[in-house]
């Protein structure tokens, strides 16, 4: 780590639509349900890291590697990484929980030295990022934040848990949108816009654990005392 003081969270996330949606996320939870953190910076751009799988190959090591170059950021003291708990289709259904394998990336940051010298928080969606803007639908129906389209008026918003069905929440999002759904363009232009209090309403609990390592590395921040989260021994499903 660099020998300053950091007050950096950098983001790190699967794809370009993540690159800068997450970061807007990240600001929205710290500024509504953490006040009194403008000292805590956001990278402006989240890192794109790719899928669970490519994280996980050869004992983590792409994942660690991105670890050690974040951790020589001037002023980074945190890396929150999002990734989707689905699985590239051609790789069939995923062989993992997404409590072990959040457990497991968390405790391949320690190995480079998150916990001691800077902090990780790993977050997995069920099943994608997408649900959690289905959760707050109507909060984006007819005109979004920057005066573009957003979702159709007569949008219905599933009722069965979201983190289970739609299955393809990319794919509810362009039917449901009006010009269709681009997520390398979409997805920065609803996190602008969608109510976080929407998402809470539906008790998504990826959504929660989101919000729940904002505040670990907003804590650590404060506090000097880095985290590396979730513990391996701790299960989310």
């Amino acid at each position: 780590m660099s020998p300053h003081p950091g007050k950096m969270i950098i983001a790190f996330g699967e794809g370009e639509g993540e690159e800068r949606a997450l970061p807007v996320l990240i600001r929205k939870v710290l500024r509504e349900a953490y006040p009194q953190t403008d000292h805590i910076r956001i990278a402006d751009a989240a890192w794109r890291v790719g899928h669970l799988e490519k994280l996980r190959k050869n004992d983590g090591q792409i994942w660690k590697d991105k670890l050690r170059l974040a951790s020589e950021k001037r002023g980074a003291s945190a890396v929150l990484l999002l990734l989707d708990g689905d699985r590239p289709p051609h790789l069939g259904s995923p062989p993992h929980c997404v409590g072990s394998a959040a457990g497991q990336l968390a405790a391949w940051a320690c190995q480079t030295g998150a916990g001691k010298a800077y902090s990780v928080a790993v977050v997995i969606a069920r099943q994608e990022m997408e649900s959690w803007f289905i959760a707050g639908a109507e909060s984006l129906r007819g005109t979004l934040n920057d005066g573009g389209p957003g979702l159709k008026a007569n949008a219905q918003v599933p009722a069965d848990d979201l983190e289970l069905s739609p299955r393809d929440a990319k794919r509810w999002l362009a039917e449901n949108m009006l010009q269709g759904y681009k997520p390398t363009a979409d997805q920065f232009r609803l996190a602008q816009t969608v109510s976080l209090a929407m998402i809470r309403q539906r008790k998504l609990r990826s959504f929660q654990r989101f919000e729940k390592a904002v505040g670990e590395l907003r804590d650590a921040i404060i506090s000097g005392q880095h985290v590396a989260t979730p513990a391996i021994q701790k299960q989310f499903n």
